[in-house]
């Protein structure tokens, strides 16, 4: 048997939706610093998207 290491980013083709995703995590992150306030934020995002229906 052979082992042969793949890498992923290679294998990617839609990069940029990665890129995205990076940029709102580390939006998230930076607005958040402890589980209280995580939780806070969740619950505002939350009600933001319950209004939007």
């Amino acid at each position: 048997m052979e082992y042969t290491k793949k890498n992923v980013w290679d294998e990617v083709e839609d990069k940029n939706s990665i890129f995205k995703f990076s940029k709102g995590y580390l939006s998230f992150l930076t607005a958040v610093k402890t589980e209280r306030e995580a939780v806070n934020y969740l619950e505002e995002e939350a009600k933001k998207e319950i209004m939007l229906i």
